[in-house]
This record gives C-alpha cells, sequence and structure tokens, in this order.
C-alpha cells in the first residue's frame, strides 16, 4: 500500500487462501480503500477444523477490549 498521492509505503495486503490480511505501518485514512470495515487490532485468530482449535493470541499494550477473528473451516 503506497500513501495516496506520494510514494511512501503504508503497509502490505495479502491474500492467503482467501483469508485477507492488511498491515498497516503508518497511521493513514482508510476511508476508500477497502479497510473501513476492517477489524482493527484483533485479539486473536481462531483457527476451528474439524473439532480441532488453533489460536495465535495477539497482544496490544493499549488497555482496550480486542475481537476475536475466528475462521471456520467446514467439509
Amino acid at each position: 500500500m503506497v500513501k495516496t498521492g506520494g510514494d511512501e509505503i503504508m503497509g502490505i495486503t495479502l491474500d492467503l487462501q482467501g483469508l485477507e490480511f492488511a498491515l498497516l505501518a503508518a497511521d493513514h485514512n482508510v476511508t476508500g480503500t477497502g479497510l473501513d470495515k476492517a477489524l482493527y487490532r484483533p485479539a486473536a485468530f481462531v483457527f476451528d477444523m474439524d473439532g480441532t482449535r488453533h489460536r495465535i493470541q495477539l497482544s496490544w499494550e493499549d488497555g482496550l477490549p480486542h475481537q476475536d477473528v475466528i475462521i471456520t473451516w467446514k467439509k
């Protein structure tokens, strides 16, 4: 991702088998970027697969509550 109207890199977007991620490395207005409804600073990524649950826990030092992102794979 490049800052609007410039050449400064602001972050990266990637797609891992249909799961889209964006990592912003600087404060940037996301209006109109497709990230308008993104979850800001998730608490964890939880993967549910055939009765097995894997969790990647994240830690933010901001004192705010954060939501988990839950991904469920079904056969």
